[in-house]
């Protein structure tokens, strides 16, 4: 099967992904003017397939799919090795729903450039979806080693998949490194409690939230969930002490944060509680 007819329907989609997680340079500048700077590159080296692809990239950025057909096909004449048209290949792959095929090409591309953090990302989101997270966690790791400007959502997708590797201790050991790094990060304390939830560690769980609540007192959500957990735990009393704290908490707010829409819907929800719990 050719080239154009296996993978270029769908590559040049992917060409999008590819361009949003690569070098910003390719962004900067007018598209006439980057174009026309990429063919006086190409004019010059016609035979490095390097010039040839960052001349593709900024036609699919400006979604001229023909001209970026184009230039990718030369690529994969001068260099049908080239480790970045394995990455194009790979989330090509992806986005045609070839999940084997995607990862034969990214793992190919990775054994070249084992740190790259967009390959390894697309990699780890593939190994969860075809049933391997215990993988996919190794390659969040890899990426949260590499990445030191990782952000929380690579420590909650990482523990992530760690609970469904059935590895909670892992998960929120995990969770607790990316506090530690990145400080009291909501998503972060929320994915622990979570864990601790399901795992029916309920004084875990509070310890989580009573985390929060010192960096942040007067927060009427987490003193809400506070109220859940405890009500989980069988700790009826202490559980509406919570709720009423938090319904205290919105009293305290000025007129226009109490009438937000997620105040009035959290104070509702707190007096339906209370009142079931007085029943």
């Amino acid at each position: 099967m050719s080239l154009s007819h296996h993978f270029l329907g769908t590559a040049l989609i992917a060409l999008l992904f590819f361009i949003a997680n690569s070098d910003p340079g390719w962004t900067h500048g007018s598209y006439h003017s980057r174009v026309h700077a990429a063919s006086k590159q190409v004019e010059e080296e016609p035979t490095s397939a390097t010039a040839w692809l960052e001349r593709a990239m900024i036609h699919a950025q400006s979604q001229n799919w023909k001209s970026a057909e184009s230039d990718l096909e030369r690529v994969a004449q001068l260099d049908p090795h080239m480790p970045e048209l394995d990455l194009v290949r790979g989330k090509a792959m992806a986005t045609a729903g070839q999940h084997g095929l995607a990862i034969s090409h990214l793992t190919a591309f990775l054994s070249q450039k084992s740190d790259h953090v967009s390959a390894l990302v697309a990699r780890a989101q593939l190994l969860v979806v075809i049933g391997e997270p215990a993988a996919a966690a190794r390659d969040y790791d890899r990426i949260i080693s590499v990445n030191k400007g990782a952000g929380p959502d690579l420590f909650v997708k990482r523990a992530q998949a760690h609970v469904a590797a059935k590895d909670p201790v892992r998960a929120l050991k995990g969770l607790r490194e990316g506090a530690d790094r990145l400080g009291p990060i909501v998503s972060l304390h929320l994915a622990m409690v979570d864990i601790q939830i399901k795992a029916e560690n309920y004084d875990d769980a509070l310890e989580s939230l009573d985390a929060m609540i010192r960096v942040s007192p007067g927060q009427a959500t987490w003193q809400a969930r506070r109220g859940d957990v405890l009500l989980k735990a069988g700790r009826d009393s202490q559980a509406e002490e919570a709720y009423r704290l938090a319904l205290e908490s919105i009293n305290r707010l000025p007129d226009r944060n109490r009438r937000a829409p997620a105040n009035i819907s959290l104070e509702k929800s707190l007096i339906n509680k209370l009142a079931a719990a007085g029943r």
